[in-house]
């Protein structure tokens, strides 16, 4: 017995055409994926309405406050101690890069803040590292299922920015 035989060969072909239009979009989103433009291009950003210096202030503030989010000495593919320092590479970097640590997962976080203008700041969660060995990033709304990526999103909302928004109103 064949396959599709009690369906006529118009609707065969429907079939066919329909499989071909599926895996033509799914291939198109695939592709525009792994050309989509910029450094962080699948960050998720927030936006702060705050100048940037502000926020960087708030976020050295609650890291000092809470040791748990300052990120311990890591290894780098299992060898060497190194530090992860926040800030930028130097001044003609756009980002000013910050590194969280979620004791609780074993996780270190990676964000960064870029101004808008002077009183709006870009405040983006990119990635996450699983351990202290550097090598284990995965990020943000790509290498996460939807329900996954959800998840730790609503948890570095919970736990890192609304820390920063809150000491901010505070200020």
């Amino acid at each position: 017995m064949q396959p599709f035989s009690n369906v006529s060969s118009m609707t065969r072909k429907q079939i066919i055409i329909i499989s071909i239009v599926l895996l033509g979009l799914v291939s198109i989103y695939k592709i525009a994926s792994l050309i989509t433009p910029g450094s962080y291009p699948f960050a998720e950003n927030y936006i702060l309405n705050y100048p940037e210096k502000d926020v960087i202030e708030a976020i050295e503030r609650i890291k000092s406050a809470d040791n748990d989010l300052k990120v311990p000495t890591v290894t780098i593919q299992n060898s060497g101690q190194h530090e992860l320092n926040d800030g930028k590479k130097n001044e003609s970097d756009y980002w000013y890069k910050f590194y969280f640590y979620n004791k609780k997962k074993d996780q270190i976080i990676f964000t960064w803040t870029r101004p808008i203008d002077n009183n709006k700041t870009t405040f983006a969660f990119v990635s996450i590292n699983e351990g202290l060995n550097i090598g284990n990033w995965k990020n943000i709304n790509e290498d996460f299922d939807f329900l996954e990526n959800r998840k730790l999103k609503n948890e570095f909302e919970n736990t890192i920015l609304k820390k920063i928004e809150k000491t901010l109103n505070e200020k």
